[in-house]
């Protein structure tokens, strides 16, 4: 153990030095992990599956965000442990600058940081932009590790302490990863060039099959003129998941599945390259050319951003085809104001929150959540920040977006919402840090990643038939949503069918 001064710089094994800027604490021995070609006395055991739960992270929740990264190619090179962080007072930026070996040319890596309370963490190395994101002419890369408080209140955290700063206790992994190069430059569009082939665009029937898990496609002769139920999930999902929830209720999707005649229709696409508009041109292509289609929306997230621009006349010339009727829409937790989170400045915000809601509300979208959150950290460590273009589309201040809530709701189409402020109050630590970093990144009432009134109130378009699940029990989180009983039911009650 080696402690820590303000100003102070500390040599640790493995070529790992700590230079702590208006912070004292305690460095600990670093270790590396078997397979880094160090001695295995000297290395750290478990996989990372095992590493992160035995930092507090949930063990299920563990398992699926380790297995997930191991399935990506991703290797922990070093474990380094922080203790007793404690900041200066009146300090604006307090934090630890961790130096560390660069990668080999072939690869890039990032650090992943796991507090005391279980939250995950990604930092990024700073870039070098004419080197196409990375320093490769240097032989060390340093991160910057914030040490920001969270004060949570009750008797039963770290045992008696009562209110504690959040971040006095670290553990750093450093992990690695392949990239692909391109004539000596990191290859732009990584994350599309795994969407396309991970994420595919996809109709398929929400039958009791597809839900099972095989594909169930239909084509432009199920879209006969009578309605159909379009189900479009949001961003780091894919349909089978994303509406997990509806599927598991036998009882209401059958209902849903008889009033609509079995026209009950799940639009798989990729959520974080391509922007909503291209979303509906290749899901308009997919139509009967011929007549136009009557489609009700239920959209989770990002999918209701989609299902607005459905009827957007350029959008239907564009893909030739008839402008579809959309009779309603209701948006579940749809950014339509935007979300910060998507703002390029906040990427490393929405990384942690996205996996902390893998690690913290595991459920069967999980795995599918954590393989494209992991893409999208493969790619920001590169430096590389082009072809995130699904997700900079939420940004608030994105022309895109702006440009979309000039327009009210078409008063032929039926909207409504549900939204929510997700509460943690009684509920474990984890969840507790996770919600008061959250509220303190958005000021306001949140589902920990869309605003709540964003929801329904977005410039010129808004929402007055709601219902917001905000104070009432079990609070839920974005990811939630759709397999609550309460929601079932109203959705049950606003689809007519046919």
């Amino acid at each position: 153990m080696i402690e820590l001064q303000v100003g102070g710089t500390v040599d640790l094994e493995h070529r790992v030095s700590v230079f702590a800027v208006d912070v004292t604490g305690i460095a600990g021995e670093v270790t590396r992990d078997p397979a880094a070609g160090s001695p295995v006395r000297d290395a750290e055991p478990g996989t990372l599956s095992e590493v992160l739960a035995q930092r507090a992270v949930p063990e299920s929740g563990a398992e699926v965000l380790g297995e997930r990264a191991e399935e990506a190619d991703f290797r922990r090179r070093l474990s380094i442990p922080l203790d007793e962080l404690a900041p200066q007072p009146g300090a604006e930026h307090p934090r630890v600058e961790v130096t560390v070996p660069a990668p080999d040319d072939d690869e890039a890596q990032a650090m992943l940081e796991v507090d005391e309370y279980g939250l995950v963490h990604w930092h990024f190395a700073e870039q070098d932009a004419d080197t196409g994101g990375r320093d490769r002419g240097g032989s060390l890369q340093t991160f910057s590790i914030p040490v920001r408080p969270i004060e949570i209140d009750g008797d039963d955290v770290a045992g008696d302490r009562g209110i504690l700063g959040f971040g006095v206790r670290k553990a750093l992994h450093l992990v690695r990863f392949p990239v692909e190069f391109v004539a000596g430059r990191v290859a732009p569009f990584a994350v599309g060039k795994w969407e396309d082939k991970h994420r595919p665009y996809g109709l398929h029937r929400a039958s009791p099959e597809y839900f099972a898990g095989k594909p169930d496609p239909v084509g432009p002769e199920l879209f006969t003129g009578d309605p159909v139920l379009l189900l479009i999930h949001g961003t780091f999902s894919a349909g089978r998941s994303g509406f997990a929830g509806i599927g598991a209720d036998a009882a209401l999707l059958r209902e849903l599945s008889d009033r609509y005649a079995g026209r009950v229709v799940v639009f798989d696409h990729p959520s974080v390259h391509v922007d909503p508009d291209r979303n509906v041109r290749h899901l308009l292509g997919s139509l009967p050319p011929d007549r136009a289609t009557v489609i009700d929306v239920v959209a989770h997230s990002r999918g209701g951003l989609v299902a607005r621009r459905l009827a957007a006349p350029e959008t239907a010339a564009a893909a030739g085809r008839p402008v579809p009727v959309i009779r309603r829409i209701i948006h579940v937790a749809t950014p339509n104001a935007g979300t910060m989170l998507a703002d390029p400045e906040h990427l490393g915000d929405l990384l942690d929150v996205f996996s902390n809601l893998v690690t913290l509300f595991t459920d069967e979208g999980s795995g599918v959540m954590a393989s494209a959150v992991l893409e999208v950290v493969k790619q920001v460590a590169t430096g590389m920040l082009r072809g995130l273009d699904g997700l900079t589309a939420m940004d608030p201040s994105a022309a895109w977006l702006t440009t979309l809530n000039t327009v009210p709701a078409d008063p032929a189409t039926t909207v409504a919402a549900i939204t929510s402020d997700f509460d943690s109050a009684g509920g474990k630590l984890p969840l507790r840090a996770l919600d008061f970093m959250a509220d303190r990144l958005f000021g306001t009432q949140n589902d920990l990643v869309v605003p709540t009134a964003g929801v329904y109130e977005a410039g010129s378009y808004r929402v007055d038939d709601r219902l917001d699940l905000s104070g009432m029990a079990p609070s839920i989180a974005h990811s939630g949503f759709l397999g609550d009983p309460r929601v079932h039911g109203w959705l049950a009650d606003r689809l007519p069918g046919s």
